[in-house]
């Protein structure tokens, strides 16, 4: 098996996953379980090709440049589709629809690789070549598939679902302490109307002006959780453009080939 049939046997493995993904309909664990398998499957496939296969066929001249050039542009957007299927509820209105989106992307990739690229591939590379890097092809998915190296994987991914559930939690929490101080100004109104002498107003006066600070503090955490969630509605919009992107890519695509 060469270079160009491992790489072809990842882009079914990818094809079947699809499948059972919409096959899976309504079960929303299920539905999780395939699609993170369908991203280590993607990541994994997008190393190979980035590491070993793809500067061997850049090397051959401007054709295998341009194809290159094309195919790293497809893998970034491929890379935000997975980032934001791992950081979305599977019951999610959005989780169905960026999968598909990863699909159609995909595929898109498939029909350009297997259409384009590999027969070039193929001619200009040779079979000695072909099977050197089929042999680095085998050894980096051996080291990658490793416990130690699955265990990082995981726990980066982790990090980031962490990081995510942290920040709509400050918003809920900032939502929550917003009315705290509001609610305690009454008593401390109240204390100032039922002294007497003018030593224990001014000592009231003093003390109901000391809440200034969590009203700083409230504000801080505001602004803070303002500044993520801003960063998180941008990348959103990235996704979304992304998401457009692909979709007018694979219409092209499809138009040209009629």
């Amino acid at each position: 098996m060469n270079a160009i049939d491992m790489l072809k046997a990842d882009h079914k493995k990818v094809q079947e996953l699809f499948k059972k993904f919409e096959a899976a309909k309504h079960r929303a664990d299920r539905k999780k379980q395939i699609a993170e398998k369908t991203c280590e499957e993607l990541e994994m496939h997008t190393k190979l090709e980035e590491n070993d296969f793809y500067p061997a066929v850049e090397a051959t001249g401007d054709q295998g440049v341009e194809y290159i050039r094309e195919a790293e542009q497809e893998h970034k957007i491929v890379d935000d589709l997975i980032s934001q299927i791992r950081t979305t509820s599977p019951e999610s209105e959005e989780y169905d629809p960026t999968y598909k989106v990863l699909r159609e992307s995909v595929e898109h990739h498939v029909h350009e690789e297997e259409g384009g690229m590999f027969p070039y591939a193929k001619r200009v590379l040779g079979s000695g070549d072909l099977d050197h890097i089929a042999h680095r092809m085998a050894e980096r998915k051996k080291s990658l598939s490793s416990p130690g190296f699955l265990a990082r994987a995981k726990e980066l991914v982790s990090g980031a679902v962490e990081a995510v559930t942290e920040t709509v939690s400050e918003i809920a929490g900032t939502n929550g302490s917003s009315a705290s101080p509001k609610a305690a100004q009454p008593k401390k109104a109240r204390t100032t109307k039922t002294a007497r002498k003018p030593s224990t107003t001014t000592h009231a006066r003093a003390k109901a002006a000391k809440p200034s600070k969590p009203k700083k503090s409230t504000r801080s955490v505001r602004a803070k959780t303002l500044g993520k969630t801003q960063a998180k509605a941008k990348g959103r919009r990235t996704g979304q453009a992304a998401r457009k992107a692909a979709r007018r890519t694979v219409t092209a695509t499809r138009a040209k080939a009629r």
